[in-house]
């Protein structure tokens, strides 16, 4: 049980999240992606174009629900 006013840290656990390409191909956009923010903390996704950072995003906000793993806020 967590103590009054503790806030829950974000954990993060996506195993994978692929695409379907328009030619039926399929695309790795994130794979073994872990990490921990803790209370306090502040993160953030550094990266290049198609890296996954948008992904990321979308998967923490619920807007995709298509990926092995799993997330806690």
């Amino acid at each position: 049980m967590q103590p009054v006013g503790a806030v829950v840290p974000l954990k993060v656990d996506i195993a994978e999240k692929t695409f379907r390409s328009t030619r039926g191909v399929s695309i790795t956009a994130l794979q073994d992606l872990s990490f921990e923010v803790r209370q306090g903390e502040f993160a953030c996704l550094l990266g290049p174009s198609g890296c996954g950072k948008t992904t990321t995003l979308r998967i923490l906000l619920g807007l995709d629900q298509d990926f092995s793993g799993s997330f806690q806020l």
